[in-house]
Formats: C-alpha cells, structure tokens, sequence
C-alpha cells in the first residue's frame, strides 16, 4: 500500500513539475482567425465570433490582422463580434516576465454602452518578438478577444504582409521580355554556317576551274605544205 501511494505521488509530482517547467513561448495555441482586427467590423451576414467556451491556456495571435490585443476601446462590432474585448493595461517587455493584467469587454446592457462593462483576468509574457496571453472564456456571447488592427487588401492588390494591409498595392503586369541572346545566338549561327557554305563553294568553284585550265591541251599548230616551183633549164 505505501508504494501504491508513493507511485501515486511521484506521479503527481512529475506532472507538476511539467507543467510548470513548461514555457508558454514555445507551448501555446494559435490562433489564425484575421476577424479580431479592430478594423474588422461585422455586417448584417456576418456570422459573429464568440469566444464563450474557449479552453483556458496561453494562446498567440498569428494571423496577418497582427499579435496583440489592443489597449484601447473598440467600438462595438468590432473585431468579429458585438462585444470587442480589449487588454486594459500596457504590454509587458522580456524582463517582466508573465504578468497579470485584466481584459474589458465593451459591454451593452439597458444602462447603454460601457466600455469596461465586464472584465476578465489574464496573464501576459513578452517572447522577445511576440506576445502569449492565458486566456479564458469571456462570461457571454458574442464577445471575443480583438487581435491586430490590420485588414485584407482590397481586391485585385497584395502586399507583402501576406495581402493584408499596411502597404497594399495594384501588381503591374509583367512586360513581355525578349532574351537577346536566344534570338541573336541562332541568327548568328545561320549567318556563319551561309558563309561557311558560301566560301566553301566559291573556293570549290575556284579549285576545280584551275584544275580545268591545267589540264586543257592546245591543238597542234596546223602544218600547211608549200611545193616547191621547179625551173626548167
């Protein structure tokens, strides 16, 4: 029985200090949804984002909209959702470490709008590069967390954030290039093998008209025959 219990603690013990050994700067969940930029605002179609449920655990923001929760007031139907939920506080720097700090919901009740209507308590820690937050689940719907301020280009442009602004611009279209040296190169090599060509008949031409004239016999002088007149005495 007294080992039972002692598997049992160290059990226990290891677990604890896994968890607690663990670094939330490599061990986290990301989040990819572009719907928390602050300067995403929800339409009558849009299907709104709630965060009730979500899974207490350090999350990181990496969607191109940007990593941080905003540390001012959205209006409401940012973000995705009807109640933005923003960090109200500052971002800690590495030396910091994990902080506490406490997330407004800009809440809607019969008294109006409240941009700290409820709050939430998290904890936040500086990755040298990025930013990881212990999230929980807000107390209703729809409320979410806001992440970036960025938006998706316009149509028909990019940028090189990943299409998402700032920077967006219209790609011109590619001109047509030539290569120069694929249309010269094969003129080039046309034109010498015709002078080749060429040179080689003309001195063909030459060599055998000498050789014609060399071997051409003249006719042998015609030898007329004269008789002689005789004289008679």
């Amino acid at each position: 029985m007294f080992s039972f219990y002692r598997a049992v603690w160290w059990v226990a013990a290891c677990c604890c200090l896994q968890a607690c050994s663990s670094d939330p700067c490599t061990d986290y969940t990301a989040d990819e949804e572009p719907k928390r930029s602050t300067q995403y605002n929800v339409t009558a179609n849009s299907t709104l984002l709630c965060d009730l449920g979500l899974s207490t655990g350090w999350y990181r923001f990496t969607s191109a909209a940007g990593g941080e929760i905003p540390t001012t007031c959205p209006p409401q139907f940012a973000c995705g959702t009807h109640e933005p939920m923003w960090l109200n506080g500052t971002h800690p720097v590495v030396e910091d470490g994990e902080v506490d700090r406490t997330v407004c919901v800009h809440h809607l009740d019969q008294s109006g709008s409240d941009c700290c209507g409820l709050q939430v308590n998290i904890r936040v820690r500086n990755c040298s590069g990025f930013y990881v937050y212990y999230l929980t689940s807000p107390p209703g719907c729809d409320m979410a967390y806001c992440a970036g301020t960025e938006t998706p280009c316009p149509a028909g442009t990019t940028s090189s954030n990943s299409d998402f602004t700032p920077g967006c611009f219209t790609p011109n279209n590619p001109a047509v290039t030539t290569n120069t040296a694929a249309v010269i190169v094969p003129v080039l090599c046309i034109v010498f093998m015709l002078l080749f060509l060429g040179g080689g008949l003309i001195l063909y031409k030459g060599k055998r008209y000498g050789h014609e004239r060399s071997v051409h016999v003249s006719p042998s002088p015609v030898r007329r025959k004269y008789s002689v007149p005789t004289i008679d005495e």
